[in-house]
Formats: C-alpha cells, sequence, structure tokens
C-alpha cells in the first residue's frame, strides 16, 4: 500500500511536471511567432543595403523589367495611391529607364512582364477567396489585358523584338512561360527592375533561384508601398539570395563589356 501511494505521488509529480513544461513551450511559441509577425529581425527597415559592384556577361544576361504598368506607377492608374509618391520621389522610372538603354544599347536579352487578367477574372480564385492587392483588383475591375492600365508606360515601353510575358501571381514564373523563353536563350544571370520590391521582384527571384538562375537586383530601379516594405526585404531576405545592386554599377557594368 505503501509503495502504491509512493508510485501515485511520482505520477502526480510528473503529471504537474509536465503540463508545467507544456504550458510553459506553448507560451514561448506564441510570444515567439507574434514578436517575429511585429518586429522584424536583422538591419534596420528603413536602411537599405549598400549595392555591389557587379560584373556581367551580356550574352547569358537578362533584363527583367516588371509590372511597369499605368495602374501602378502612374499618377492617375488605379493602384497609383500605393506606389506612385514614392517612385516620383525616388525618380526610379528614370533609373529604370537608364538601365534599359543601356541593357539595348549593349545587346542584353530584355523581357517585360505584365500583369494582366482576362475579363472575369479567370485566373484566380472566387472572390471570397481574395485578400490583399488581387482583392483590391479584382474588386476595383484593375489590370484587365487590353486596357490602359495594364499596358506598359509609356518611358517604359516593350519593343517588338522584347517578349512580353503576362503573369497573374506575384511570381513573373508561375503558370508563365519565362523559363522556357530564358533557357532557350542560355540565359544563366538575371537583373530585375520593378515595382513592388516586396512582392513581383522578390517572388521573381526566389523562383528564379529554386530554378537555377543566379539574380541581380537593381534597387534603385525597384520600389514599393513605404521604404520599410522597399528596403527591409533588401536587406534581410533578397539580400541573402541575390545580389543587390543599383543602375549606376549597371551601368558601368555595361561600359566594360565594349
Amino acid at each position: 500500500m505503501e509503495g502504491t501511494k509512493k508510485i501515485n505521488k511520482h505520477m502526480a509529480l510528473a503529471l504537474t511536471l509536465f503540463l508545467v513544461f507544456s504550458i510553459g513551450f506553448a507560451t514561448t511559441i506564441i510570444v515567439s511567432e507574434v514578436t517575429q509577425a511585429s518586429e522584424p529581425v536583422g538591419k534596420s527597415a528603413t536602411t537599405c543595403p549598400e549595392p555591389k559592384q557587379v560584373n556581367i556577361d551580356v550574352g547569358t544576361s537578362a533584363l527583367l523589367m516588371l509590372h511597369w504598368e499605368n495602374d501602378l506607377v502612374m499618377p492617375e492608374g488605379k493602384l497609383a495611391k500605393h506606389f506612385w509618391k514614392r517612385v516620383q520621389e525616388d525618380k526610379v522610372i528614370e533609373h529604370a529607364k537608364a538601365v534599359l538603354n543601356a541593357a539595348r544599347e549593349a545587346g542584353m536579352f530584355v523581357v517585360f512582364v505584365n500583369i494582366g487578367f482576362q475579363s472575369g477574372y479567370p485566373e484566380v480564385p472566387p472572390r471570397k477567396y481574395l485578400k490583399g492587392y488581387i482583392a483590391e483588383i479584382v474588386d476595383g475591375n484593375m489590370l484587365l489585358q487590353g486596357s490602359w492600365g495594364a499596358a506598359n508606360i509609356d518611358q517604359l515601353k516593350p519593343l517588338k523584338s522584347e517578349p512580353i510575358i503576362w503573369n497573374y501571381t506575384a511570381s513573373a514564373f508561375e503558370a508563365t512561360a519565362l523559363d522556357r523563353i530564358l533557357s532557350n536563350r542560355g540565359i544563366k544571370s538575371l537583373f530585375l527592375s520593378g515595382v513592388a520590391t516586396n512582392y513581383v521582384v522578390e517572388n521573381s527571384m526566389r523562383a528564379a533561384r529554386d530554378k537555377g538562375y543566379q539574380n541581380f537586383i537593381l534597387m534603385d530601379c525597384c520600389n514599393a508601398a513605404s521604404q520599410d516594405l522597399h528596403c527591409w526585404p533588401l536587406a534581410n531576405t533578397i539580400g541573402h539570395m541575390a545580389v543587390v545592386t543599383d543602375s549606376i554599377r549597371f551601368i558601368e557594368a555595361l561600359k566594360k563589356t565594349k
């Protein structure tokens, strides 16, 4: 009987310790998740990384121009409230234009990627499942193929020889022919310019990395809805998977190839 009491006492102690540990562990996870969601780690969110010097092999490199469309970056565009002011203040279009001209002059392959949908938005799930920008696009009848809003801005229009890829997600590679087109040209390195940094630029870079491309982000040829959304990914996520450079270093590197 005495032995049974001792066993029961040990079992009760063990159960108590287990419950205390479990509650503490669960609390740690919850606190950790909240902290990670609310407090970015790493470099300051408002400080972009220093751009790096690059070397360019023109024959195996391509310039990707991502979502340079009227609805996104023109003042009268339906989504301009998110991006236009920052694009204007940081002279992003001017930098992207200089890069585009330099790439064309050097004979680099250029591809434009535009987000655009057919009437009725068959490319996306039913409205009840949509959130964020995609929900806003559908509700506002935006970015329909053939519309002014989905067309490239006047400053950054593709030449007839430059492919235009239509995409429907945050990645330029998802459900598109981009990888096939690049592979057919023997492209190994990608230089990315576009809006937004934390949307199509980052997600396209991640997809390209998974496919084996070397990626370079032209930081002054990209932007986002805020300084944090532009700089934080460059410093803390993109910068660990791609080379962050800028228009000045890109153009300088092309001059060395002549």
